[in-house]
Order: structure tokens, then sequence, then C-alpha cells
């Protein structure tokens, strides 16, 4: 990578180098976007253009809630927001939306589907799950085990995404194992140590992984080991990281330019 050309703070014209110790822990997209040195210079170079003298006079800054009547001032109260969305806000806040706003529920609602799964399983999921079980004996159709250690899973024969319709049909259905059902969809041995977790009484593997920065034990599941775009679509992550900041912290150390003092091997 390119050694990061320094910028200049818009207001205050002080130079910000991101090789510098104050600016170092910020992720490098960050740095790329950011105008100001501080948050302060930012706030003042906000003011200069709020009351500079060709201002927009014709955008409304005041306005009443719909709900409460209540004033509401940008300037006063809601300086953190956008004036865009400000100026679509109907109502002085979410307590006051709760009690006069509308929201679609139930079928209407655009985002409502019919029969979708939930995390507790209850409803035409868990209906289908055990009607899968007590017609297979609660026993694997591929290897034949059983058990009460035997951890079963019931897997549709023809993908829900190509058809829909079958999503609850029985025939559509059945019973395998864990191990059987995660060689049907391709998953490759685990480079690393298998776990069961027991989450609402279901139980489920994951696989146990350290975090690429801060070295802490990660749990991941077997889908999330398998890259889902570019180039390398289809081969095992090379990374794993806790959070954002873990990412980028490793970042500055991988994808730094040659020569530079921060560039380590790992």
């Amino acid at each position: 990578m390119k050694k990061l050309k320094n910028k200049k703070c818009l207001n205050c014209e002080k130079v910000i180098d991101w090789y510098s110790e104050e600016y170092n822990h910020l992720h490098i997209s960050t740095f790329k976007t950011k105008k100001f040195c501080n948050s302060s210079c930012s706030n003042t170079y906000t003011k200069k253009i709020e009351n500079r003298s060709d201002k927009d006079s014709s955008i409304s800054r005041v306005k009443k809630c719909e709900g409460c009547n209540k004033e509401m001032s940008w300037s006063k109260d809601y300086r953190k927001r956008a004036i865009s969305i400000f100026l679509k806000q109907k109502f002085c806040s979410k307590a006051c939306a709760d009690i006069h706003g509308f929201r679609y529920t139930g079928k209407d609602h655009p985002n409502y589907r019919e029969n979708s799964r939930r995390k507790d399983r209850r409803g035409s999921a868990k209906r289908w799950t055990n009607n899968v079980f007590k017609r297979d004996g609660y026993i694997c159709q591929k290897c034949k085990a059983s058990g009460t250690k035997v951890i079963l899973h019931a897997h549709h024969i023809k993908p829900i995404k190509d058809y829909p319709k079958l999503k609850w049909n029985l025939d559509n259905g059945i019973t395998l194992c864990l191990d059987c059902h995660n060689k049907v969809h391709g998953y490759k041995k685990f480079d690393g140590k298998a776990i069961i977790s027991i989450k609402q009484n279901r139980k489920s593997i994951r696989v146990k992984k350290r975090c690429s920065s801060c070295k802490v034990d990660l749990f991941i599941k077997p889908s999330d080991l398998i890259l889902t775009s570019g180039k390398n679509k289809g081969n095992t992550k090379k990374y794993f990281y806790c959070n954002k900041r873990c990412m980028g912290d490793h970042y500055k150390v991988i994808r730094v330019g040659k020569g530079n003092p921060r560039s380590l091997s790992i």
C-alpha cells in the first residue's frame, strides 16, 4: 500500500499525519475522510458556515411537533442530526411518535413474511421439524446414528430458495445428524477445536478460533469460516476478529507500506 499523504485541518490548518501517535489509532478508511484535527475545530468550522451571510433562509430550522405541538429547533436541540433528516422528522421524540404516530404491524407491514423462521423455533418451523423427526424415528437417515448424545437436524432435500412452496412439505424433509448435515452442505473439516453450543434448547456446532489481533478465543459458526464474496470466494478465511477495532489494529500491521517501522511479520 502507498504511504498515506498528510492533510491539513480545514479550520486551523494543522497538519494531520496518520503515522503520528495522535491519529494512528484510526482506521485507514476513517482517516481518508477526516477533515478536521479534532471535534472542536469541526464545531467551529460548522458555526462559521451556519452564520455565513449567504445562507439559504428559505429552509426552516424551527417547526412544531405533529403530536404534542412542542417547538422543535434544529440549532438548539437537534444539531447532531443532519438538516435533511430534521426536515423529514415529524415528532419531537420516539415516545411522542409511539403515542401519536402510526406504525404498520402484522400483515400490513411491508417486511411481513408468513411462516418466517423464529429464533425460538416456535410455530410452523418447530412443527415441521418435530414431524420429520417422528416420521424418521429420531434416526439419522444417512449413518443411522441415534441416541440422546446425537444432534439431529431436519434438512430440506430441495432448497427453500429454489422451492419456496415446499418449505413445510413433510416429504421435502429428512432427518440428519450434525456431521451428515455438514457434509450435505459441503462444510470441510474444521481447522480448530469444535464445541457444542446450547441456546434456547437448540444445539449447534462452533469452531474455536483466535482473534488475529488480541488473541482472544472466538467461537465461530462453520458457515462463517468460508469467504462468501471476492475472488477467493469459497476458500477458508485466514483472519478472524472479535470487533472492528481489532480488525483496524491488525490491518495497520499487515497493510502498511514497505519499509514502514510498523510493518511486522505475523
